[in-house]
């Protein structure tokens, strides 16, 4: 692997993700949970950021697994780790409580965000509300 490989990948394997994965990730994301990133870069271990378009049209570098960071797309989002951040969710989708986990993921992401918004935008959420009203 060439030294900008190395930049642009952590030391720490459980935060790089190959674009692939992201991708299917964000997909994911937008469709079940009405959540989207605003934008996505590499952050190298030099501190520089490369952004995502430029490491797609790096024929050696996007199918490596790099140090890949964002934002969501809602006012006040952190920087947070792609990688991680998929890591968590899935962590709490098995937990015991995975809407309260849900929430303080989110809240991590996105400080200070009313989580009962966010959470009444998901589709499921409305579908689900839904037919408890229609039974009403």
């Amino acid at each position: 692997m060439s030294q900008s490989a190395n930049d642009w990948a952590s030391p720490d394997p459980t935060k790089n993700i190959i674009l692939e994965d992201a991708d299917h990730f964000a997909n994911d994301l937008a469709c079940h949970l009405g959540i989207q990133f605003y934008d996505k870069f590499v952050r190298t271990t030099s501190g520089g950021i490369v952004l995502e378009m430029d490491l797609r049209h790096n024929q050696f570098m996007s199918p490596l697994p790099v140090n890949l960071m964002g934002h969501l797309s809602m006012a006040g989002s952190v920087e947070i780790n792609i990688a991680e951040f998929r890591s968590r969710l899935r962590a709490a989708a098995r937990s015991e409580q995975p809407l309260q986990q849900l929430q303080v993921e989110l809240s991590n992401a996105v400080p200070g965000l009313p989580m009962a918004n966010v959470l009444l935008d998901v589709p499921g959420v409305q579908d689900a509300i839904k037919g408890q009203l229609a039974r009403v």
